[in-house]
């Protein structure tokens, strides 16, 4: 079993000619844990960042939960649920403003794994469950629109000497 915690605190300025540029001050956290043991394992974390700008105030969280299984020894299946609450805001600092702030994610996928680990293909499927207010392309993922559904991502990358 394993168990992190982390945070970060940043003290704010002010003074500057663009009073735009002025910040209070900024925190973020995070905790985690795993436990491992014959082919099965559960991956936890929450992480959250804060700040008491007046206009808008930052307060953003996250967690999810994975739990993975070796299904022949060269093969793992995975399950993953993820919640955002983007707190109202796209980003840290000036963000624009989000459609919706809370979103529930489910994944499901595989790994199978070449020369014991010397490479490894990914294949999941992914579904949001609420309306994603901002474009992520990296992850396959785009903006929805006030009245959608969510949205289907199916994803695959081979990876080599990870």
């Amino acid at each position: 079993a394993f168990l992190g915690l982390g945070g970060y605190y940043e003290w704010g300025e002010s003074g500057d000619d663009n009073p735009a540029n002025n910040a209070n001050n900024h925190y973020a956290w995070t905790i985690d844990g795993t436990l491992e043991g014959h082919g099965f394992s559960l991956f936890t974390a929450a992480v959250g960042r804060h700040n008491a700008k007046d206009a808008p105030p930052l307060d953003q969280y996250g967690f999810l939960i994975q739990a993975s299984g070796k299904i022949p020894r060269d093969m793992e299946l995975y399950s993953r649920y993820e919640y955002f609450d983007f707190g109202g805001l796209s980003v840290i600092g000036n963000g624009s403003p989000v459609i919706n702030s809370e979103v529930n994610v489910v994944t499901v996928g595989i790994n199978k794994y070449f020369n014991r680990h010397g490479a490894k293909l990914n294949v999941e499927l992914m579904r949001i469950l609420d309306p994603f207010p901002v474009s992520r392309t990296m992850l396959g993922v785009l903006a929805d629109g006030a009245d959608s559904k969510g949205q289907t991502v199916l994803r695959s990358q081979f990876q080599l000497f990870f």
